[in-house]
């Protein structure tokens, strides 16, 4: 396995759990908070962190599926590396150079390097 598919599924792997915990930490002070506060005609804050928590998760998931999947060396992992690294820019600020840096490692003539 090439070094840079390594370090990238490190990479991808950190930043997939790093989003699942963010995912938690806005789903549990969003919803909770808004139930705590007791306005249950408005339940606009609980729906508002759900629908963020499950845009973090779109990013999320597949940056750790992607990131195991290059570090066990599965054949599909550069193909999926390579979606997750495009989805992977628009998630700013860490996101960015990491899909940037995925694009970089996976994608050419490198597959004489992964034997």
């Amino acid at each position: 396995m090439n070094t840079h598919t390594t370090i990238l599924g490190g990479l991808y792997v950190a930043l997939g759990l790093c989003g699942l915990l963010g995912g938690a930490f806005v789903l549990t002070s969003m919803v909770g908070g808004g139930l705590v506060a007791g306005d249950w005609e408005s339940l606009f804050i609980p729906a508002m962190g759900v629908a963020i928590t499950l845009l973090i998760l779109v990013f999320a998931v597949p940056t750790l599926v992607g990131g195991a999947a290059l570090l066990t060396g599965k054949p599909w992992a550069r193909r999926f590396g390579i979606l997750v690294a495009a989805l992977n820019l628009v998630n700013f600020p860490i996101g960015t150079p990491v899909g940037a840096y995925g694009l970089w490692a996976l994608s050419g003539d490198r597959q004489e390097l992964d034997r």
